[in-house]
């Protein structure tokens, strides 16, 4: 391969990383939709999160996705009933992975799922490979709702 070209793919390279490592999340509900950055997250309260990834505990951090549903302009404590337990939050990733939670089940009040937006892992920004954003949804069994490179979060009526 000429050595021009292979500078060229690294230089590329870079930029994509760089590229996903600047990503922001899209957060869209009743109060709009709004682009929240790896600042604007790293400065909402976190709380600490751990799951098992196939056979290892590991240690997150990040923004209770109950949180972000109210940022979006979702009700919460007791308005959370009637109507609004049909809510859903839908999270994407960036390979159109999605996950569905509904807004009762989030409701600390009512279902209690703990489940954070995290931007670190054992105290460290995440990898490209996870982030910047990783859905962690404890107590699950096996990870599968806890989705990688988390694009938006969407709560839906």
């Amino acid at each position: 391969m000429p050595k021009f070209l292979s500078l060229g793919l690294f230089a590329a390279a870079l930029l994509l990383a760089g590229a996903a490592q600047a990503q922001t999340l899209k957060l869209v509900g009743p109060a709009g939709a709004r682009d929240l950055d790896a600042a604007a997250l790293a400065a909402m309260p976190h709380l600490p999160a751990a799951m098992d990834d196939h056979g290892t505990k590991v240690a997150y951090e990040g923004v209770p996705l109950r949180a972000l549903a109210t940022l979006a302009g979702a009700p919460e404590g007791a308005a959370v009933r009637g109507q609004h337990l049909a809510a859903t939050l839908l999270v994407t990733a960036s390979d159109g992975y999605r996950v569905a939670f509904s807004l009762g089940e989030i409701e600390p009040t009512l279902g209690g799922v703990r489940a954070v937006l995290a931007d670190r892992q054992d105290g460290k920004p995440l990898d490209a490979k996870q982030g910047p954003f990783r859905l962690v949804v404890e107590g699950d069994s096996r990870p599968a709702r806890s989705a990688r490179n988390v694009v938006s979060i969407e709560v839906r009526p």
